[in-house]
């Protein structure tokens, strides 16, 4: 436990870098991001019964945070803040629920006699 504390804590602490000088403002939007991340894959693990599917849905979220990540990374912040916060919190929500969702639909699919 002493070792996850440890861990938060640095990780806590190295996170203000990221922003550079007077950046602030962005660090609501990595906090968001982060938290939309880590709704996405507790939700995955706790509520899909199917460990395939849970992957599924991680990587889903990865894809999601890869494609936020690609959409907004030239966008000059203080003109787009509400846009890249919104693709930044939704793009991985969506990722997961339709990696979840496609899975599903192609799991159902029944193989021709």
């Amino acid at each position: 436990m002493q070792i996850v504390r440890t861990l938060f804590a640095t990780l806590v602490f190295l996170t203000p870098s990221i922003a550079f000088a007077h950046g602030e403002d962005v660090l609501a939007t990595l906090f968001a991001q982060g938290l939309a991340i880590v709704v996405s894959v507790v939700a995955s693990f706790l509520l899909l019964r199917s460990r395939h599917r849970t992957w599924v849905g991680v990587a889903g979220c990865v894809v999601g945070v890869i494609g936020s990540w690609a959409m907004t990374g030239n966008m000059p912040y203080n003109d787009n803040r509400t846009l890249i916060t919104v693709l930044d919190v939704a793009l991985p929500l969506l990722g997961t629920f339709a990696a979840v969702f496609a899975a599903r639909k192609l799991g159902n699919v029944k193989p021709r006699a």
